[in-house]
């Protein structure tokens, strides 16, 4: 199963607009990811905003919720209350201290069930910009020349 977790605070009526980003381009590959894995969300917003979004976006996916428990923190995409007030992130978020989070990150975690014993095992997990390689829409404006140039000193580079 593929996890990804969704930046939708309970206190918002909107979810980060990067994170609506994210489902839509799985929306048109679930057909094909849905063969050999299921696809979840997973966000901190309650379950009705969470159903009524869904619903809206005509998401293919099914959604939940993680509010009132502690399943962002326990893998690594949101601060604990002593992490936010030491400013600093003890899981090592995407490699750095996470200091630029205040709250819920963006990843996506792979779970693996086993037959023989029904554990559930954390087998792979991405964050931040590691995020980007699972996205389709990002690789094409990666490999377009025109989302690659940049400004240098008044000259456009590619």
């Amino acid at each position: 199963m593929c996890g990804g977790n969704k930046v939708f605070d309970p206190k918002d009526d909107h979810p980060c607009s990067s994170c609506s980003y994210w489902n839509d381009n799985f929306s048109g590959s679930f057909p094909h990811i849905n063969r050999k894995t299921n696809l979840i969300a997973v966000a901190k917003a309650d379950h009705t905003k969470l159903k009524a979004l869904r619903a809206r976006k005509r998401w293919p996916h099914a959604v939940y919720s993680s509010f009132n428990n502690t399943f962002n923190a326990d893998f690594g995409v949101e601060r604990t209350p002593d992490e936010l007030k030491t400013d600093k992130l003890n899981s090592g978020y995407n490699f750095g201290d996470g200091s630029k989070w205040k709250g819920q990150m963006p990843g996506i975690s792979v779970f693996y069930k086993s037959p023989a014993t029904s554990i559930v095992y954390r087998v792979y997990g991405v964050f931040a910009r590691g995020l980007d390689e699972v996205n389709g829409a990002n690789h094409l404006h990666g490999i377009h020349s025109v989302a690659r140039r940049t400004q240098t000193a008044g000259k456009e580079r590619s």
